[in-house]
């Protein structure tokens, strides 16, 4: 009974901070949102965030240069995924490395196609069509610069169009990676979406690009094939939280609705 009595009091504790905790936003506040998608299935299954990682896989290249290396000599990549309404997104991309200068080189295409809808007018007469879709056009360079430190920069120029509305932009990509081969130890650091907006959408209305700063750790064991990566996203945010003027904070212990009425 004791036993039961303390799991039921545990859930309740449970239920009565989740009820309190503010959510997070971590999309809406600015443009290009479509740069941070995931360039593959396998990091996406990863958590969608894969900097700790430094093999012969290209597509890590396009969030974190500073894993370019000879390994990626002649990779070729191509991913697309499928979603509802047509709308279709997906990454390629090209490495080939530099003998001579001992210098990873990296090419690729983010894109996001939302399909076609109909234009019409203030009273839903059916004018005709459009097409919506944005592109991440990206160059990138890495360099093993001592036996264990890597570093590397993207430049992206990306386009959007949205019926009439048009926006172009420039953002870069600044990172390092130690790699400590012999305890299978990575640490990153990556400076993400460094830019801004060329053009805008509308007049006057410009908006900020999502830059952020991570670092990460990942670890490999010596006699399993596992990996752990931890990865502190928002460095340049310490204050994450959104606090929703339409929500009312409620308490599962103390809820103001059953208040006994004055008399």
């Amino acid at each position: 009974m004791k036993l039961l009595f303390n799991k039921t009091y545990l859930l309740f504790f449970l239920i009565f901070l989740a009820k309190n905790l503010p959510a997070q936003v971590v999309g809406g506040d600015n443009v290009f949102e479509f740069i941070n998608l995931s360039p593959s299935a396998r990091i996406t299954a990863l958590g969608g965030n894969l900097i700790t990682v430094r093999d012969d896989d290209v597509n890590l290249a396009f969030a974190n240069p500073a894993s370019l290396n000879p390994l990626m000599h002649n990779q070729l990549a191509f991913n697309h995924n499928f979603y509802p309404a047509g709308i279709g997104q997906g990454y390629v991309g090209y490495g080939h490395h530099l003998k001579k200068s001992n210098l990873t080189l990296h090419g690729g295409i983010q894109y996001v196609s939302y399909g076609e809808f109909d234009a019409t007018d203030h009273i839903g007469n059916v004018e005709g069509t459009f097409k919506a879709a944005e592109y991440a056009f990206v160059l990138g360079a890495g360099k093993q610069l001592y036996e264990r430190m890597s570093v590397g920069a993207n430049l992206k120029f990306i386009t959007s169009s949205f019926e009439s509305y048009r926006s172009s932009g420039i953002t870069g990509d600044l990172a390092a990676i130690f790699h400590d081969t012999v305890n299978q130890l990575n640490f990153t650091l990556l400076f993400k979406n460094i830019g801004g907006q060329l053009t805008t959408y509308t007049e006057d209305n410009r908006e900020p690009v999502p830059f952020e700063m991570q670092a990460g750790i990942s670890k490999r064991l010596k006699y399993l094939p596992f990996r752990f990566s931890f990865i502190y996203q928002y460095l340049n945010r310490w204050n994450i939280l959104y606090d929703d003027p339409n929500s009312e904070e409620d308490s599962f212990f103390f809820d103001p609705s059953f208040a006994p009425e004055d008399k």
